[in-house]
């Protein structure tokens, strides 16, 4: 194996590590001169079950995964035919956080939401090009030596890791129970895995309560009982350790004086080190928080009870002498993440709130969602206030042709395009034709003798859109075909096909593909097959989907 060449580029110079069935080497690229990572698996080592051609699918999928914290796929192939698989992947020099995790135990919060925020990075930009299952651990995070962090053989990892008992056996721990046995999972798989790493690295105490709710949801055994978006993770992770870094200010402003840890994972080359996970800890500190918590229920209880009893015996006379004290009507903000713009500002007027609309690429929602909102979900607002909407305008580079976030037009409502048969001359009379005689030139009566003129052509028929959506329902994420073959025009040809799929996602031509994946299930989409003929007329059929 060493001094071949792979791919007809990269030249293998040293092994680095070895198992039963896989091993890693590193290699360099002839081209570039730079050293890549290469992963050689024996084909007898994948995972029972699961086809060489299923590998060849996920290998080819992952190559196009890009992103800021995800070391890419280069190339990848097969050493002869039928031989060992081979994957050429960017060389990452640092520490796996598995290995971290056994020094330190836990790390600090701020660290731990870096860390979620590159994992959901790492789901969205695979879930985009089709891989819904990445087999998430800590052994793919890698704490770089800047400081920075990146996942490694993002979409097969968990491939590699099933060939190697002793791999698998170090990130079984964060496993979904129906993956046992190297069985490809599927994205509520990712929402298990990425819930039971940030509840293994993330310290006790700053684990808020409806954090630690979600968590016991997001690791539940049944899978349709978990979240199927692993950004509800991440959102809840940020927003619980905001409320603890505001609560850990200075000591004349009541708070507990640390200072919180720098992002980066700077504790590591700057001598801090996290406080290791002490045996027997976590039960103590259940315990002592427990009580304290009985304690304060308590004592909240007797003063109710006192304000009560306060209130009975006052005076009712004094209650209705004294001047009325108006209180601003509050509203508890809801969550309109994942809504469409226009049922996120019939929400908004409804509880009397301003708002403000800006627009900006997402990876996770279709174009006219919305994407993000400002203040959080939660928050008290009095009315008239203003809260600020983050419109999804799609995929950066997708051109769809207007959307519902833009308020730009798609095609146009009456069919037709100016200068195209049957269209209405530009700046003239609607109901005037390009030729022929006008009302007036027309003849009123025909005089004995003469020929009757010719009869008026029949006016053009409309196409006819005729659609098939297979499937019609399903569990989220519901990958759906669409084709509009049988559509026909009784008098021409159709030109043009235009679906609109119901999420502000808008697709074109005689067959396509939809991945529906709403944040909240159940739901339904009613997707609308426009098809348009060479002179412009047109003509639509629809359906609805049920994803659960």
């Amino acid at each position: 194996m060493i001094g071949e060449m792979l791919a007809e580029r990269y030249v293998v110079k040293r092994r680095l590590a070895s198992g039963r069935y896989l091993s890693t080497y590193e290699a360099e690229d002839a081209e570039l001169g730079t050293l890549v990572s290469v992963d050689v698996l024996e084909a007898e080592g994948l995972p029972a079950g699961l086809a060489a051609e299923r590998v060849e699918e996920i290998l080819e999928a992952a190559v196009s995964v890009r992103g800021a914290h995800i070391a890419v796929l280069y190339a990848w192939g097969r050493i002869g035919e039928g031989g060992p698989f081979f994957m050429v992947g960017e060389n990452v020099e640092g520490a796996p956080l598995l290995d971290v995790l056994d020094d330190c135990g836990e790390l600090p919060p701020s660290q731990v939401v870096e860390i979620a925020r590159a994992a959901v990075e790492a789901l969205a930009e695979s879930y985009g090009r089709g891989l819904f299952y990445l087999g998430l651990n800590p052994g793919q995070v890698v704490v770089c030596d800047g400081g920075a962090v990146k996942l490694v053989r993002v979409g097969y990892g968990w491939i590699l890791e099933e060939s190697e008992p002793r791999l698998a056996q170090r990130v079984s721990l964060y496993r979904a129970p129906e993956t046992d046995g190297g069985v490809e999972g599927l994205r509520t798989s990712d929402v298990y895995a990425l819930a039971a790493m940030i509840r293994g690295i993330l310290p006790r105490e700053a684990v808020s309560e409806r954090l630690r709710s979600l968590l016991d949801t997001a690791t539940d055994p049944l899978p349709r009982n978990r979240p199927s978006s692993p950004r509800l993770l991440l959102e809840e992770l940020e927003a619980s350790v905001l409320r603890g870094l505001q609560g850990s200010g200075s000591k004349e402003e009541g708070g507990t004086g640390e200072t919180p840890a720098p992002g980066g994972l700077s504790f590591l080359k700057e001598g801090m080190v996290a406080r290791p996970l002490v045996p027997g800890e976590e039960r103590k500190r259940s315990s002592v928080l427990r009580n304290l918590f009985l304690v304060v229920l308590g004592g909240v209880a007797l003063w109710v009870c006192f304000a009560a009893a306060a209130g009975m015996l006052s005076g009712r006379g004094e209650r209705e002498n004294a001047a009325p004290v108006e209180e601003e009507e509050k509203v508890t903000l809801p969550d309109l993440q994942g809504m469409a713009l226009e049922e996120a500002r019939g929400l908004l007027d409804s509880l009397g709130l301003e708002y403000e609309c800006r627009s900006a690429p997402s990876r996770l929602w279709s174009a006219g969602r919305v994407a993000a909102q400002e203040p959080a979900e939660g928050s008290l607002l009095t009315r008239g206030e203003k809260v600020v909407l983050v419109v999804s305008a799609g995929r950066e580079g997708n051109q769809t042709g207007g959307s519902e976030a833009d308020g730009t037009a798609g095609p146009s409502s009456s069919g037709m395009e100016e200068g195209s048969p049957g269209a209405p001359p530009p700046g003239g009379d609607p109901t005037a034709s390009r030729s022929g005689p006008s009302v007036e030139q027309a003849p009123t009566s025909t005089p004995q003798g003469m020929r009757m003129p010719d009869a008026p052509e029949r006016a053009p028929s409309p196409p006819h859109a005729v659609l098939a959506v297979s499937p019609r329902s399903g569990a989220a994420p519901l990958c759906v075909s669409m084709d509009a073959g049988r559509s026909f025009d009784p008098d021409g040809d159709i030109v043009r096909y235009v679906w609109r799929c119901g999420d502000g996602t808008v697709l074109e031509g005689m067959t396509a593909q939809h991945v529906f994946d709403p944040p909240v299930i159940p739901a339904r989409f009613q997707v609308v097959l426009e098809v348009f003929d060479s002179r412009g007329s047109s003509s639509t059929a629809s359906v609805t989907l049920e994803v659960y």
